[in-house]
């Protein structure tokens, strides 16, 4: 019976939680769809508590505190840590944008020499057609290599395709 006490208990403050954010959500509504002046609806917007984050607001550190022990300090932690491992994932994927840029780079520029040096070597022996072709793949592989990784390596997403990005 015992055992049961605190995850009743427990069960009643999420529930309480969720109604509470239910009940937040309808007092928001309420307030944007209401016909009162703009700068009534700042006023009561400015008072309104709002969380969002891994750690919870006191009060309810507090409460997770007096149903187990050291609860608070294992919440706060986690929410440290979580903060830590966002900020290790963040700048590998920096990492690995920069090393992609730069492989990137490094291919077109050798495609681009390569299909250059071709042409040159055409026109030389009097195949102006096929050098000309040669020279314009080079100046387009290099043109569509710089202009296509720009907007790759420049969007700022969390590994997501940016197709996916803007259907959400």
């Amino acid at each position: 019976m015992a055992d049961q006490k605190p995850s009743k208990q427990l069960e009643n403050d999420i529930k309480k939680k969720s109604d509470k954010d239910s009940l937040d959500e309808q007092i928001l509504d309420q307030i944007q769809k209401s016909e009162m002046p703009k700068e009534t609806k700042k006023e009561i917007m400015a008072y309104l508590e709002m969380y969002s984050g891994p750690i919870p607001l006191p009060d309810i550190l507090e409460g997770y505190q007096k149903l187990y022990p050291n609860a608070a300090k294992e919440i706060i932690n986690n929410g440290v840590e979580e903060s830590r491992h966002r900020r290790r994932l963040e700048v590998a994927r920096q990492k690995r944008r920069g090393w992609l840029a730069w492989t990137s780079l490094i291919v077109v520029s050798i495609v681009t020499i390569l299909c250059i040096c071709i042409s040159a070597f055409l026109v030389m022996q009097r195949h102006s057609v096929a050098g000309s072709i040669f020279g314009g793949i080079g100046v387009f592989t290099l043109f569509g290599g710089v202009v296509g990784n720009i907007d790759d390596l420049t969007k700022n997403d969390d590994l997501t395709n940016s197709s996916d990005h803007h259907n959400n």
